[in-house]
């Protein structure tokens, strides 16, 4: 109990950290945003892999997503569109040609509603994700989100990376 309460302590310390100095997220197109149209999408991890099983070793990560509009600092919720969870094999930072990716997750607006949490800062998304069979052969994965609205526009986080210690 005492070893779970410290995770999360940590854990919880960590992402503070990462909103604070995450950089700006990819932008799908440079023209101004329709009013009510997701603007931003930041991703926060947990800085290490989890066991979700109960069965000795990591299997999967939690990650929480957070989408904006131009108008209200506050995260505000998916209510159209599909959300993407995507987990990359090893860190893709600083990289130009960005492998494809080793697991998508895909969440139609009307499922997301059962990851939904409200929290000071606004509405968000959790999510505690297994691999199954896409096991990574690195000690890091990288993690991001896609949002493709009902228009087809799509509008991508930065990516975080996750440790994984897979030995």
């Amino acid at each position: 109990m005492i070893r779970s309460f410290c995770i999360t302590a940590i854990t919880a310390t960590i992402c503070l950290a990462v909103i604070c100095c995450s950089s700006s997220p990819q932008r799908a197109s440079t023209s101004s945003p329709k009013s009510g149209e997701l603007t931003e999408l930041n991703v926060l991890t947990a800085p290490v892999g989890q066991d979700l099983d109960g069965r000795p070793g990591i299997d999967g990560f939690s990650v929480r997503v957070y989408a904006n509009i131009a108008s209200n600092p506050k995260p505000v919720p998916i209510v159209s569109g599909t959300l993407e969870i995507l987990m990359f094999d090893g860190t893709v930072y600083g990289r130009t040609n960005v492998p494809p990716a080793l697991h998508i997750w895909t969440f139609p607006a009307n499922q997301l509603r059962n990851y939904e949490f409200t929290a000071r800062i606004g509405i968000g998304y959790e999510f505690s994700l297994a691999w199954r069979t896409n096991v990574p052969t690195r000690n890091l994965i990288s993690v991001g989100a896609r949002y493709t609205s009902p228009e087809g526009k799509i509008l991508t986080s930065s990516l975080s990376s996750v440790t994984v210690l897979n030995k």
